[in-house]
């Protein structure tokens, strides 16, 4: 089953929607300016925190996301910056991930996601 240690992070960050983390110049597609901001302050938090690894495993990855007042947000629009910023932080790419759940938050005190990962048997998931 290979299942291994659970790694958890709370991240004080409100990630970008998928809609502003990329512009479009012509016909190149590149990084944003909130995109870069986003992708550098998960860098350099993520400096701060203690037994993170980077994986070259299959991944399972639960992803809670936690928004300060009740404005209508589509889930999926936030999981591409994310899970794009970890890259060579938490695991080589984000190809790896095999399993992704994820949790939407309205009317929290604070804008945070929550990211647990967890390497995994890849002909089972998680």
């Amino acid at each position: 089953m290979g299942q291994g240690i659970k790694q958890e992070y709370l991240i004080p960050f409100r990630p970008p929607t998928v809609n502003t983390y990329w512009r479009r110049s012509g016909k190149n597609i590149h990084l944003s300016e909130k995109g870069t901001a986003f992708k550098r302050n998960v860098k350099l938090f993520m400096r701060t925190q203690k037994n993170k690894k980077i994986s070259d495993k299959p991944l399972a990855v639960d992803l809670i996301l936690n928004f300060k007042g009740k404005t209508k947000r589509d889930i999926d629009n936030y999981c591409k910056g994310i899970l794009d910023s970890l890259t060579g932080i938490l695991w080589e790419d984000d190809s790896q991930i095999i399993k992704l759940n994820i949790e939407k938050n309205i009317g929290e005190k604070e804008d945070n996601f929550i990211l647990r990962v967890q390497e995994v048997d890849s002909q089972r998931g998680a």
